[in-house]
């Protein structure tokens, strides 16, 4: 997205990031302030600077508030006859979709949690939505799904006070299942390191129980999975520190939890980065973990960044979108935005694939995101175009 600030009175409204003209042709620009009259202006002198007609123009009035009632009328009916202006108040929401909130086992728990769901909605206006546990497992899962379209396995979304475990077979969400497996909660377990212990072994063994061991993969969701995966990044010395997608076996994660119970929070606070509230969770969410993956027997454990508001977000999409593959799309995206010949990436992919009939041959999908991505670093220097190369595929 090419973005133009303009400074006029005390609005400050665009600023222009552009390198060529070419970066033009497959660009949104987005006009803001575009009610001070601002929007036809700069329509003009950046179709002058290169920007085609085929360039979509988002002009927002996003001072919707302080246009006097007798103006807001016609101000309405004007935006509404014009598809690429959107009316909206920055302040006070007025034009801007609905807003969800979602609330978990924190509050649908909690002694005074309908009294706090009043107190939100007197503060903000907002109603919340004290979601089940099994329609948060079931969340989690479509949140799973977004990032994997046809996942396949078991999704453990851990929380503060609940772990919910959900069914994916071949990209549907099945039967889901809610613990009181929290780190948070089992902090109040009676009977010290015993009395957790058994705590852990007991509602592990009734989730399997009740869900069953499904397919080799177990997706984790949730903080304490991602700071358990950012220790076994530590621990192994792993290049990245992108935790999506990131990837563990059972004896890795054996010997990170290992790990864990043998070295001071504060070393591995300070190695990792890990926040304080955080890390104090962790020695309890890696003995659930460890009861886990020992009743599961996964082949392969994954971590996802993506979560319930992924999988609320996943709830409002048609199906023709929900089964892209979410690596193609932002490859696409960055071969259309920064390729000097979008679309050749589809050419190469075509012409290189029968190079690849091999059993042990890479996954096609990765050799079409590379493929896109052939072009997408042209701008930098010969010698350090390697890196540029590293971070656009990796960040």
């Amino acid at each position: 997205m090419n973005c133009v600030e303009w400074a006029t009175g005390s609005i400050v409204c665009f600023r222009l990031v552009w390198f060529g003209l070419v970066s033009f042709r497959f660009q949104v620009i987005w006009l803001t302030g575009a009610s001070q009259g601002l929007g036809k202006a700069l329509a003009i002198r950046l179709a002058e600077l290169g920007a085609s007609d085929e360039v979509p123009l988002i002009e927002v009035w996003n001072k919707l508030d302080l246009v006097p009632a007798e103006d807001r009328a016609t101000l309405l009916t004007v935006a509404a006859r014009q598809p690429g202006v959107l009316p909206l108040s920055a302040w006070t929401g007025e034009g801007i979709a609905p807003l969800t909130a979602v609330a978990t086992a924190a509050v649908r728990e909690a002694e005074d949690g309908p009294e706090f769901c009043e107190e939100v909605a007197r503060a903000t206006g907002l109603k919340l939505w004290v979601i089940a546990g099994e329609e948060e497992a079931r969340l989690s899962a479509q949140g799973v799904l977004l990032g994997w379209p046809n996942a396949h396995g078991l999704v453990c979304d851990i929380g503060g006070s609940s772990m919910e475990l959900a069914e994916l077979t071949h990209g549907e969400a099945g039967s889901c299942v809610s613990s009181k497996l929290g780190p948070q909660r089992l902090k109040t377990i009676k009977g010290g390191k015993t009395g957790r212990k058994k705590a852990i072994q007991e509602g592990v063994a009734e989730l399997v129980a009740t869900i069953g061991r499904t397919g080799d993969r177990l997706y984790l969701v949730g903080g304490s999975w991602r700071a358990i995966a950012r220790i076994d990044m530590d621990r192994r010395s792993y290049p990245l520190s992108v935790l999506h997608e990131y990837r563990m076996s059972r004896k890795a994660l054996y010997a990170t939890i290992e790990h864990i119970e043998d070295t001071p929070t504060e070393e591995l606070r300070a190695r990792t980065g890990i926040g304080e509230s955080r890390m104090a969770l962790v020695p309890l969410a890696a003995q659930v973990l460890k009861e886990l993956i020992r009743a599961l027997k996964p082949k392969e454990i994954i971590v996802s960044s993506y979560g319930i508001r992924e999988g609320m977000l996943y709830q409002q999409m048609p199906q023709q979108l929900r089964d892209r593959d979410p690596l193609i799309e932002a490859c696409r995206f960055a071969e259309s935005k920064d390729a000097r010949m979008p679309g050749f990436g589809k050419k190469l992919y075509e012409f290189v694939l029968p190079l690849f009939t091999a059993r042990n041959a890479p996954d096609k999908r990765l050799i079409k995101a590379a493929c896109l991505l052939h072009d997408v670093s042209w701008r930098a220097h010969p010698d350090y175009r390697h890196e540029v190369c590293f971070d656009e595929v990796t960040r």
